[in-house]
């Protein structure tokens, strides 16, 4: 079973430059995903421009994954990484996470 502790959730603001950002997590689990599901530029920056097409308005959040089990093997191998974004101007939040596991 997945068990979370709803307690020990905490989030960091993070901009949007660095959300994006050539060297960002974000982009380079996208990019280059162990698990053989990577993406191009392009289609990184198609999925980004609609889901986010006026970055100006957007409240980005990285949080922790310790508040969950399901993380575990990210937690272990390469990382384990959940963002919110919440776009103030559609008034729509989107979640994304990323778990980088070596097979």
């Amino acid at each position: 079973p997945i068990y979370v502790n709803k307690e020990m959730m905490r989030a960091k603001r993070i901009t949007p430059e660095s959300f994006w950002a050539e060297d960002s997590i974000y982009r380079t689990s996208f990019l280059d995903a162990p698990q053989g599901a990577a993406g191009t530029e392009e289609e990184f920056n198609q999925l980004n421009d609609r889901l986010f097409p006026d970055k100006d308005h957007l409240h980005i959040y990285l949080w922790n994954n310790e508040f969950t089990n399901y993380y575990n093997n990210g937690r272990y191998w390469d990382g384990a990484y959940v963002w919110s974004v919440y776009d103030e101007k559609r008034n729509r939040f989107t979640v994304f996470d990323a778990t980088l596991v070596l097979d």
